[in-house]
C-alpha cells in the first residue's frame, strides 16, 4: 500500500495550495521518494519536480509512475541522490516522507538537508516510531534550521524546516 506519510504530505500540499499561491512554477524535490507519490502530487499542482532516491529499484518504480502520469511527466525528473550528497540549488520545497527512521543514517540525512538554501522550505512527514531517536534528529538539525511542528500525533508528524540565515 501507499506510505501513510506520503499520503499525508499530499494532503498537506492540497491544503497549502488552497491557502497560499499554490505550487505553480515552483521547484520541488522529493527526497527518498519511494514511489514518488508526494512529488507527483506537487507536479499535478504545477510544480517542476525532481524525484530522488538512493534505491535503484525504487527509482525504476518511480519512473513507471511518472510514465503512468504522462500529463505531468514533462515537469518531473528522476535521479539518484544519496544522503550525504548536496541538494541542487534553486529549490522552493523539499518533500520527505518517512525519512526519519534509521538513526545510523541521521548524520547523512542532516548533511543533505544542511546543503539547502535559506529560501527552501523542507517538509518532513513521518509516522512516529522512535520518539527519542526522532527528537535527537530534530535537535541535530535545530542548530541550522528553525523547526516547526505543523502536526504531531501518534499516527503522523509533519515538520517544517527553514534554514537560518548565516
Amino acid at each position: 500500500g501507499l506510505a501513510p506519510s506520503a499520503t499525508n504530505l499530499v494532503l498537506l500540499l492540497s491544503h497549502v495550495g488552497r491557502v497560499s499561491v499554490g505550487l505553480e512554477g515552483l521547484s520541488v524535490l522529493e527526497l527518498g521518494c519511494g514511489t514518488g507519490l508526494a512529488g507527483l502530487a506537487a507536479a499535478c499542482r504545477g510544480a517542476h519536480v525532481m524525484l530522488t532516491d538512493a534505491d535503484e529499484h525504487a527509482l525504476r518504480v518511480t519512473r513507471l509512475n511518472v510514465l503512468a502520469n504522462a500529463a505531468v511527466g514533462a515537469a518531473v525528473a528522476v535521479r539518484t541522490l544519496l544522503w550525504g550528497e548536496a541538494l541542487p540549488g534553486g529549490l522552493d520545497y523539499v518533500l520527505a516522507a518517512d525519512v526519519v527512521y534509521d538513526p545510523t543514517r541521521f548524520a547523512a540525512l542532516a548533511a543533505t538537508l544542511a546543503s539547502s538554501e535559506t529560501r527552501t522550505t523542507i517538509v518532513i512527514g513521518y509516522h512516529p516510531r522512535q520518539p527519542a531517536a526522532e527528537a535527537a534528529f530534530f535537535s541535530m538539525v535545530a542548530a541550522q534550521f528553525t523547526v516547526v511542528r505543523q502536526q504531531y500525533n501518534d499516527h503522523m508528524a509533519i515538520i517544517l524546516l527553514t534554514k537560518r540565515a548565516g
